[in-house]
């Protein structure tokens, strides 16, 4: 199974918190801390605070990816932005393969956001995404533009 991530907010109760609060759940007992995008719950489960929200977080388990093979074969023109090189053939199509799932347990960024108006999950770390489908089926990835970054930062919900 893929990481379950948890996103959403807490109330302050007056409190004053940076700009990102985040709160570790561990033994039953809860500390806070200041960073980015979330910290480690549990083992894959992150929760980010944000500043003057209110409500308890969402919890996303995030869905094993499955890859088809006549998918694969069709997006093996973004191969060359995972690193490989050539065409493509059963050795190059296995590497192609392995380079997205690494990339999807890998993304620095998930978001829960919208392509060509399907809802989809887009892992993304340095600057390339990678779609599934919301039960984890491979749609695409390649490298993002600038254009493209934006739209999921600005638009999706961010789950890591």
């Amino acid at each position: 199974l893929m990481p379950a991530y948890a996103t959403g907010v807490v109330g302050t109760r007056g409190v004053r918190l940076a700009e990102e609060q985040i709160y570790r759940i561990s033994g039953g007992k809860v500390s806070a801390g200041v960073g980015g995008t979330g910290k480690k719950i549990a083992e894959n489960q992150y929760q980010t605070i944000s500043k003057g929200s209110t409500g308890a977080g969402k919890l996303y388990n995030l869905p094993e990816i499955n890859i088809n093979k006549a998918k694969l074969q069709k997006k093996y023109k973004h191969a060359g932005d995972f690193g490989i090189k050539g065409n493509y053939n059963k050795v190059n199509a296995e590497l192609f393969e392995k380079e997205i799932i690494k990339h999807v347990e890998k993304a620095t960024n998930i978001f829960k956001s919208n392509y060509r108006g399907q809802e989809v999950y887009v892992y993304i770390k340095d600057g390339i995404g990678v779609y599934t489908g919301m039960k984890g089926e491979f749609i695409s990835g390649w490298k993002f533009n600038q254009k493209q970054l934006e739209f999921h930062v600005e638009n999706g919900i961010r789950i890591k």
